[in-house]
């Protein structure tokens, strides 16, 4: 049973960055865009209004990180992958209100569906990683 949810403030008027280069920025341009609750028609987040710069510096990012990534121990990734799954797990009824907000599905759907799953696929490419 997943009993009743309050949003905690910290769900409420979010304003996302990017994650790039392992760090939380802002859009280069300093533009958002505002992201509304499908169910309530309120304004629930501020997005990061990103551009062609702000992927670029993604891509370079990722790029970078990706010899790093991949020289790394089998067993240490799929431990990392691990520990995404179980943060994952630790924060799902935060994780389920944002969800359900951003997408207006029924937060028991998010709860009971998509959380847990999305936990489960860091822990299947953890296996896959040791395999």
């Amino acid at each position: 049973m997943l009993g009743s949810f309050e949003i905690p403030a910290c769900a409420k008027d979010v304003e996302v960055q990017n994650f790039i280069n392992g760090e939380w920025v802002a859009p280069i341009s300093g533009a958002y865009l505002k992201n509304y609750d499908p169910s309530t028609g309120r304004e629930a987040a501020l997005i990061p209004d990103s551009t062609a710069a702000d992927v670029n510096n993604a891509v370079l990012a990722a790029k970078n990180a990706f010899s790093g990534w991949s020289s790394t121990p089998a067993v240490e990734r799929a431990a990392i992958l691990n520990r995404i799954a179980d943060m994952i797990d630790e924060n799902s009824n935060i994780l389920a209100i944002l969800e359900s907000q951003d997408q207006g599905k029924p937060i028991a759907s998010a709860a009971t569906f998509d959380i847990p799953e999305c936990s489960l696929f860091f822990r299947q490419y953890a296996r896959y990683a040791i395999e």
